[in-house]
């Protein structure tokens, strides 16, 4: 299986460490997705693993010249859905970053390209695989703590010094995209799809980081019997 890696902005890692676990695993080459992105990371990490890509200075040069089965896509979050569709039109398996989009357009088009692909199309959403999630997920399934009637969730990451990607709600799609849909996610996953869902955000102390928000809170509500 060779696989591209495209951007290295997200959790590329999850690709990397991956692929001494299995026989068959070709890391064939990497490119950057945005045209801010260094790609020397990337590099490393794949040569602490015994991989040697080839290098690309342009992700379509890539797919144009390479056999790819598996896209793993993490450019900076507004371009990920485009990248995700010229990989999927070209009959490419996606392992997308997320957000997977920053726009409806967006989302639009990518679930479009998507079912018209009849190729796989996954999200970057490793915690929900970790044992204490499962633990706690066979938990509820199994009836262990009685009847679910609310659920909590959080996710804080440290603000440290962040790149300019993180300066524009345009560039890197707000919040609750990038940070709480990893807490939507789990309650999504142990509560079936919600009815509706009210949000909101703030930007004050983000420590000169311009539009970057440090604060959202999500409220979603699931059909009663």
């Amino acid at each position: 299986m060779n696989i591209a890696i495209i951007g290295s902005s997200g959790h590329f890692a999850y690709a990397v460490r991956a692929l001494p676990l299995r026989e068959g695993l070709n890391l064939r080459a990497v490119a950057p997705g945005s045209p801010a992105e260094d790609m020397a990371p990337v590099l490393a990490a794949a040569a602490q693993t015994g991989a040697h890509p080839a290098a690309y200075a342009d992700w379509r040069a890539l797919l144009d010249r390479e056999a790819v089965d598996v896209a793993v896509v993490n450019p900076w979050f507004c371009d990920t859905a485009d990248v995700s569709i010229e990989c999927l039109k070209r009959g490419i398996h996606v392992f997308s970053e997320k957000p997977l989009a920053t726009a409806p357009d967006k989302l639009d088009a990518l679930e479009a390209s998507w079912r018209a692909s009849g190729r796989s199309l996954s999200g970057m959403f490793g915690l929900r695989t970790c044992a204490w999630f499962r633990t706690l997920r066979r938990a509820v399934d199994d009836g262990l703590i009685g009847e679910v009637r609310q659920l909590h969730g959080q996710k804080s990451y440290k603000l440290g010094r962040r790149s300019e990607l993180y300066f524009r709600r345009e560039t890197y799609g707000g919040i609750i995209p990038w940070v709480a849909i990893h807490a939507l996610d789990w309650a999504l996953q142990l509560g079936g799809r919600c009815e509706w869902v009210a949000g909101a955000q703030d930007s004050r102390c983000n420590r000169g980081h311009g539009e970057l928000e440090m604060t959202s809170a999500l409220l979603a509500g699931w059909k009663t019997a």
